[in-house]
């Protein structure tokens, strides 16, 4: 047995040439019926392979192995001498399903569907990475995910941490549900198909963002999204956290965002920002009902009948305190000003104007537009979980025509001495531009499973 062990161990730390940087020890069991797959940078340590157990090359990266353990002497301890920063590979078999756009209407009365007509743009399919763990229990297609299938998908941020990051409603590989989706697949994005860390922004300030709350908008140019059936002539990416599950978002003006844009009208207009973008004073918020509108964010209240929610004041603006009008500036001034408004057609719950911590669920106090009885609220059954949404991008100003193109800022968009551990980088194009390029796209992500909180 020892000598099977050298030998195999030698074998497999020959095989093992790239792989994740590792910081403290790590020991993970592994019995009976476990599946396990495993990557560890050169050197790391060794990996024990107990009787009964069978090992294999992924077929995608040489640097991992895939332990199946299913003899009956399988016992043992896999072992490296570190833990990952991102340890285990999972390698889904499948391309991830998504939810495609949904024919778009002139009114906020489409029912959201889980089927679609539309096509979505091919991707490679999402590698989910987490540290080593035992897959157990085991994935049911069909049921809700286990939460280690869940903490497998993260990236990478700015400050070189691991972060949660997208992925698709239903688990490509064990064809298990999240129950909760985060919109368009970034990877499609002709402005930006990195994958967003989700989180980052916020943790900056110490704001601990709901997970489930990030959404991802993607609009490429010539997609056939618009409801008034224009076509964009810019691309857009827009990472947003709007969840409508909870009633903090009834009382709070600033939400983490990443905005990409470039135009392709030959005119050089380009940004890539993030921070947290303001959404108007709590003051200015009111309901769709509201004429006129308040001006902030619109949301689906008691007595109104449209249960439309419209957050219509996304700013982020790229602002020099020390130049003319200092932190005053409005967007016409700034070096950048961008806007964009995001509306949801079933949002989860609908707001009491009398009370701002009531939470009511909006499949209990509205009608389903399908006409079907109401169902359990926080169930897959229900209309109302925060899927079927819009993006209205623009107008967008920039003035830094013989400005430079990377700039330092907080959070907040205020520019900083930088690079630094509480700054963030952003891109602003050197041109000088003021008019109105609003696109609008509505899609529905209401995949089998999903429910509150969304």
């Amino acid at each position: 047995m020892r000598k099977r062990l050298l030998a195999l161990s030698l074998l497999i730390l020959a095989v093992l040439s790239v792989g994740f940087t590792y910081a403290t020890p790590l020991t993970q069991q592994v019995g009976t019926g476990d599946n396990l797959t495993v990557q560890m940078a050169p050197g790391s340590g060794v990996l024990l392979v107990p009787e009964g157990c069978l090992f294999s090359n992924l077929a995608d990266d040489t640097a991992g192995l895939h332990l199946n353990c299913s003899g009956p002497n399988a016992t043992g301890t896999a072992q490296s001498t570190a833990t990952p920063a991102a340890s285990a590979t999972v390698t889904p078999s499948s391309t991830p399903t998504r939810t495609a756009t949904m024919t778009p209407t002139a009114t906020h009365s489409a029912t959201p569907t889980e089927t679609s007509t539309a096509t979505t743009t091919s991707s490679p399919t999402p590698t989910p990475t987490a540290t080593a763990i035992s897959t157990s229990p085991i994935p049911v297609a069909g049921q809700p995910c286990p939460s280690w299938v869940h903490d497998q998908y993260v990236t990478t941020g700015p400050d070189g941490k691991l972060y949660p990051t997208w992925h698709p409603p239903i688990d490509p590989q064990y064809g298990c549900s999240f129950g909760h989706e985060h919109g368009d697949d970034p990877r499609t994005s002709n402005a930006n198909n990195t994958m967003p860390a989700f989180g980052y922004i916020g943790g900056l300030i110490g704001d601990n963002e709901p997970h489930t709350g990030f959404k991802v908008f993607v609009v490429n140019n010539g997609d056939p999204t618009n409801p008034n059936g224009t076509r964009p002539q810019g691309d857009y990416r827009v990472v947003f956290h709007q969840g409508t599950s909870g009633v903090a978002r009834y009382s709070t003006e600033f939400h983490s965002m990443d905005y990409d844009y470039i135009a392709r009208d030959g005119s050089g207009r380009e940004a890539h920002v993030m921070g947290m973008v303001d959404t108007g004073l709590t003051s200015q918020d009111g309901s769709t009902c509201d004429s006129p509108r308040r001006g902030a964010k619109d949301f689906s209240t008691l007595g109104c009948d449209s249960a439309y929610e419209i957050w219509s004041q996304g700013l982020f603006k790229i602002v020099d305190p020390t130049g003319p009008g200092g932190m005053g500036v409005n967007q016409l001034q700034a070096v950048a000003g961008l806007t964009f408004a995001m509306g949801v057609e079933d949002p989860i719950t609908t707001r009491n104007p009398l009370d701002n911590t009531s939470l009511i669920y909006t499949e209990n106090a509205k009608p389903r537009p399908d006409g079907k009885a109401a169902a359990d609220p926080l169930s897959p059954d229900a209309y109302y979980r925060g899927c079927f949404r819009d993006l209205y991008v623009g107008p967008n100003y920039f003035n830094n025509l013989s400005g430079p193109t990377t700039f330092y800022t907080d959070v907040y968009g205020v520019m900083q001495p930088g690079p630094g551990p509480q700054t963030i980088k952003q891109s602003i194009s050197p041109v000088s531009w003021q008019g109105f390029d609003e696109q609008a796209a509505q899609k529905t992500f209401c995949a089998p499973g999903v429910h509150s909180p969304n």
